[in-house]
């Protein structure tokens, strides 16, 4: 099954599968176990509030259909938080901030200052909640659930949404600004530093 990442590297959606990445063998060696390490934490504290009501539900003969509703972690602005962590330390960074890009997208598994700490500091006010019917299956005697787009995006906390909320879209638009702003003065700068080369 396929896992498909954003553009900071982050799992965005999975095809019928959560957290595929514990379910991985190999933990031996130092970075597979960090990495492990890393996978299992945010897990974790992506679930820690993960609640659900089941409401009606319908059965005809070997399937279901299951209206629930699903409240966790909204991960949609959690990864906007981390955008605007990644965007504030750019013009934090030297030159146009593209090293400290990546110096950040290399440690995205640091504790104190990667994806974790942008979803440790979230709290019951960063909840999502959404409606969803999830389908089941009978197959030998047990129904089992089938892992659609739509459940794994609520059960993930809304992680597939394309828009943040509007507080944060706003201080994104602010910064992608000042950004913009700081390369025109770098290009500038570049520009009469090549000019005096030349003369």
């Amino acid at each position: 099954m396929g896992t498909y990442h954003s553009w900071i590297g982050i799992p965005v959606e999975r095809e019928y599968r959560v957290f595929n990445e514990l379910l991985q063998p190999g933990t031996r060696f130092r970075k597979a176990k960090k990495k492990y390490e890393f996978n299992h934490r945010l897990a974790e504290r992506m679930t820690e509030h993960l609640t659900w009501e089941i409401g009606e539900v319908r059965e005809e003969k070997d399937r279901a259909w299951i209206d629930m509703t699903i409240t966790n972690l909204d991960m949609t602005n959690v990864m906007g938080k981390y955008e605007l962590t990644l965007l504030g330390d750019m013009l934090a960074g030297e030159g146009v901030g593209i090293g400290q890009l990546f110096h950040d997208l290399v440690n995205i598994m640091d504790e104190e200052e990667g994806l974790l700490a942008v979803v440790e500091e979230c709290d019951e006010e960063d909840l999502f909640t959404c409606q969803v019917t999830a389908t089941a299956f009978l197959e030998d005697g047990r129904w089992r659930l089938h892992l659609d787009d739509a459940f794994i995006n609520a059960f993930m906390g809304n992680i597939n949404a394309e828009v943040y909320s509007e507080e944060i879209e706003r201080k994104l638009e602010e910064l992608e600004r000042q950004y913009e702003e700081e390369l025109d003065k770098w290009a500038d700068a570049y520009a009469d530093e090549i000019s005096d080369k030349i003369e």
